[in-house]
């Protein structure tokens, strides 16, 4: 009796499965949640040491602590979806897999969905923290919170594409993940502010679409300071923007690695 073999969906599935599982297992993940807590405990420690204590308006608290929700996204990405493609070629494990029934499209899309999934909850681990703060502390959580999540992890899956992108292109990991957090944190920042200085908003910009995550509470508009106008990602614009990203650099990505030889 022929034995079926299992068919793409299912081993993109059976690959994500695993790929999570073996991030749960890893150093990584610890770094990452022991950083949150740092975060975390810091942000809700310092004002009572420093001031007052934590602000009482819902909105105001949620301000605090989405003023690191972005640099923790790049982190994220970085840790868990950076080297995922590159590494398959430093260390030729795709070579295991040329004789099995796999196609690369299904080991891709599952190591794919198993660096977003991992960033996306960790992320998320972060918000609900965060929300639950605010409820005890303030009594309330500002509804646009929620939106904000949104963003997030939306921009979690643009950064997971371009990070899938740069990696498909790199030889080692290492450098792969260096050179997406450094374009995310400073290269990206860096042409976003020359762009504003020449008063052009850039709305094309994945670091700034990305800031969308902190502005859905803030809720800033555009305004001139000091000679020059300084512009604020908004959500409508972001989310276009965002999943723009997340389709291109994903759709570069696999072609790159089904192209690529071992």
């Amino acid at each position: 009796m022929a034995t079926q073999l299992p068919n793409d969906f299912q081993q993109a599935t059976i690959i994500m499965r695993y790929e999570f599982l073996k991030y749960l297992r890893g150093k990584k993940i610890l770094v990452f949640v022991a950083l949150l807590a740092l975060i975390l405990g810091l942000l809700t420690a310092m004002p009572y040491l420093l001031g007052d204590g934590l602000p009482s308006d819902p909105k105001d608290f949620m301000l605090l602590y989405l003023g690191f929700s972005t640099i923790l996204i790049i982190l994220a990405v970085t840790l868990f979806g950076a080297d995922s493609i590159a590494s398959e070629f430093e260390h030729r494990t795709g070579l295991l897999l040329l004789p099995r029934p796999l196609k690369r499209e299904a080991l891709f899309a599952g190591k794919f969905m198993a660096s977003f999934l991992v960033s996306a909850v960790m992320i998320s681990i972060y918000y609900l923290v965060v929300f639950i703060l605010s409820y005890a502390i303030t009594g309330g959580i500002v509804s646009d919170a929620y939106t904000s999540l949104g963003v997030a992890l939306l921009y979690v899956l643009a950064a997971t594409g371009f990070g899938f992108m740069l990696s498909s292109f790199m030889a080692r990991g290492n450098t792969a993940a260096i050179l997406l957090f450094a374009t995310l944190l400073l290269i990206f920042p860096i042409i976003d502010s020359v762009f504003m200085l020449a008063e052009i908003e850039p709305v094309f910009s994945l670091s700034y679409s990305g800031d969308a995550a902190y502005n859905a509470v803030a809720g800033l508009v555009t305004e001139d300071s000091f000679g020059w106008t300084i512009y604020y990602a908004q959500v409508g614009t972001a989310a276009v923007v965002l999943t723009a990203w997340a389709i291109l650099t994903t759709m570069i990505a696999a072609l790159k690695f089904k192209r690529r030889e071992f």
